[in-house]
């Protein structure tokens, strides 16, 4: 697997991870909450130099999405946990990944 596929494959996994891991909230979930866990689903799934992915990740899903976007993936994903990921956040890993590697 090339570098890019496994930093692909990390982010991906830290954001099915915050999904999975905020699931059990009865109410909407704490925007630092969801911070904080993606993030350590992130930098435990990789080396250093996926850390500038998750940041990037995080950031624009943040700017791009917004918070209700995010709550509403993650409760799409809690309730149908196969179904892939939405095309806009799998868009928004990928042009990280590229920046990481180009830049």
């Amino acid at each position: 697997m090339t570098r890019s596929a496994l930093v692909f494959a990390a982010v991906l996994a830290a954001v099915a991870g915050l999904l999975v891991a905020c699931s059990n909230s009865d109410g909407p979930p704490d925007p630092a909450v969801l911070e904080e866990t993606f993030q350590q689903f992130c930098s435990e799934s990789a080396s250093d130099p996926v850390d500038d992915v998750c940041d990037c990740a995080w950031d624009s899903m943040v700017a791009d999405l917004g918070a209700t976007r995010i709550v509403e993936v993650n409760r799409v994903l809690i309730d149908e946990p196969d179904d892939p990921l939405p095309d806009d956040v799998l868009a928004i890993v990928a042009d990280c990944v590229v920046d990481s590697i180009s830049g």
